[in-house]
């Protein structure tokens, strides 16, 4: 009986010193641990100003040259899902496009941002992927979504550059800044 009453007396002993933390007076375990947690990579994407000379996305890519600066303005969307769940990329659609909750009936479409009522030629040559890579030019494997709270039918502006290996068939832009507005 003496042994099962020591076991708890350790027990309970352990919990406080647990449930008290490590860290300096007054602070708590949360805090500790949020300081910790490194921030997203692309929080430091985000511009301070929201530049007032974008274009439009479909301007800014008639004349963009590819690894030039392009700064362009449009909206999330374009198709279904135009967030990428498994890295840092979106689809940016411009604003020629007629999305469905700018149409007289904005009910009538449970994804207003997808443009299902434009032609699909005109859909397609009407957007381009947007992705954030890192210093290797690898995509950064984040949701945007998570990360700095984008999501579908937002209109952006994106500051970067058109990638090498695009083509007018499938445009990607590599992503340097993003800012929410335009």
């Amino acid at each position: 009986m003496k042994k099962h009453h020591l076991f708890l007396t350790v027990i309970s002993l352990t919990t406080a010193v647990l449930i008290s933390g490590c860290g300096p007076k007054g602070e708590t375990i949360e805090s500790t641990i949020a300081e910790n947690v490194p921030a997203s990579p692309v929080g430091s994407f985000l511009l301070a100003d929201v530049p007032a000379d974008a274009k439009d996305l479909l301007e800014g890519l008639a004349s963009a040259q590819p690894e030039e600066p392009l700064l362009v303005k449009g909206r999330v969307g374009g198709t279904v899902e135009p967030l990428s769940t498994e890295f840092a990329g979106f689809v940016l659609a411009d604003e020629v496009l007629v999305f469905c909750d700018e149409m007289s009936d904005p009910t009538h479409c449970p994804t207003p941002w997808d443009a299902c009522c434009e032609d699909p030629e005109k859909r397609t040559a009407s957007r381009a992927f947007v992705q954030f890579v890192d210093a290797e030019g690898l995509p950064l494997q984040v949701s945007l979504k998570e990360a700095i709270g984008l999501k579908e039918n937002d209109a952006v502006i994106v500051k970067g550059y058109l990638a090498p290996d695009s083509t007018p068939e499938n445009r990607i832009i590599i992503a340097q800044g993003i800012a929410f507005g335009g």
